[in-house]
């Protein structure tokens, strides 16, 4: 059974984040989303349609042809933006959707789990992500919790 999810809007808000010393802001421009310093002076250009604040070091980001992926603070495309859809890292891991069919704004797919590095350590199985990880542990299709590895947790 295959789940149908919308298309994303493209929308997000403008959040102050740190990591270690460097401070980005989510900025927006236009219809566009960068990030500048803490000085103000844009680091990242304005080239996403999508962004959220950085997450142990990788920010979400999306792009109209391609989709979702990941960068670092240097701008860096550190996963391809090849998601259909994304959540932002959380306890390691990080929530992607692949679809497997589209029809109109609708598609039809699974989520699965990608590490930092952009590795798929759980498959593509689940219908929705409730929650993303937290101290080892997820929410997935209607309340079941799962580890790292995908196992459900009892």
């Amino acid at each position: 059974m295959s789940i149908i999810c919308a298309m994303p809007s493209f929308t997000a808000i403008g959040q102050e984040t740190a990591s270690h010393s460097q401070v980005l802001v989510l900025k927006k421009k236009g219809n566009k989303y960068g990030f500048a310093d803490e000085k103000g002076k844009i680091v990242i250009p304005y080239k996403y349609l999508y962004a959220e604040e950085f997450s142990e070091g990788l920010a979400l980001v999306g792009k109209k042809n391609s989709g979702y992926g990941f960068i670092n603070k240097e701008g860096k495309e550190i996963i391809p933006c090849q998601y259909n859809q994304a959540k932002s890292f959380s306890d390691g891991l990080a929530a992607v959707f692949k679809a497997t069919e589209r029809m109109g704004n609708m598609m039809t797919g699974r989520w699965g789990f990608i590490n930092t590095e952009g590795t798929l350590v759980i498959p593509y199985q689940y219908r929705v992500v409730t929650e993303n990880f937290h101290n080892g542990t997820a929410k997935v299709d209607g309340g079941i919790i799962i580890d790292k590895t995908g196992n459900k947790v009892e």
